[in-house]
């Protein structure tokens, strides 16, 4: 499923007739809009298993920016969410994990230089990355990490969240859109507070799945 019949659906509930004039302002397309502010929500409050991608940063020394990375699949580069393991890797091919902190750089500095058995850490402060001691000669870092979401540039796009989550789409873009047109058509169900109620049920549902997906390995058939 595109985002189509999730656009149709949302003009129907506001008693509009396609885009225009309603939800066109300054050349922007309010429907569009509200559909990336849904996506970018339901984002912000949880990383979801399906935008997990294993991300290089190549040439690091000393410190670099984090927020983005290339793609090992695809080399696209990627805008990051965040990182849950860093790992360097070798001319030969091997590769060494690097432990995070998020805390504080001149604690993280302190511990590598007191503990013999920390051969290199890591810390997290900002969209800065920090490695402790710094590299010689420049390396190749890898993570694991959950990257943000490509948002929505026309009602053609298809993505595992219109697929999977077009329900969770629907009803918080028709929150956004409700308090921008100022109304609700009485006819339908549903006022402001129960779409919140819905927005706040479809947002749980698709976590759900989402958590029932990345604990899978642990139902495998025999």
């Amino acid at each position: 499923m595109n985002l189509e019949p999730i656009k149709d659906k949302l003009v129907y509930y506001l008693d509009k007739e396609g885009v225009s004039p309603d939800f066109l302002f300054g050349g922007r397309d309010m429907v569009l809009d509200a559909l990336n502010e849904a996506r970018l929500k339901a984002e912000q409050a949880y990383a979801f298993e399906l935008n997990k991608r294993i991300l290089v940063i190549p040439a690091v020394t000393g410190v670099c920016d984090w927020v983005l990375a290339d793609d090992l699949v695809t080399s696209v580069p990627t805008l990051v969410r965040n990182i849950k393991k860093l790992y360097a890797v070798s001319d030969s091919g091997g590769i060494r994990e690097i432990p995070i902190d998020y805390y504080s750089l001149l604690q993280t500095t302190t511990e590598v230089a007191s503990d013999v058995m920390v051969e290199q850490k890591a810390a997290i402060i900002g969209n800065r990355l920090h490695l402790f001691p710094a590299n010689a000669t420049p390396v190749t870092l890898r993570m694991d990490a959950y990257a943000w979401m490509k948002p929505y540039g026309a009602y053609t796009d298809v993505d595992w969240m219109t697929m999977h989550g077009h329900n969770y789409l629907f009803w918080a873009s028709l929150q956004i859109l409700n308090h921008r047109a100022k109304e609700f058509v009485p006819r339908q169900e549903g006022n402001l507070v129960i779409a919140e109620e819905m927005v706040q049920k479809q947002l749980a549902g698709l976590i759900g799945w989402d958590s029932q997906m990345r604990n899978a390995h642990f139902n495998a058939l025999p």
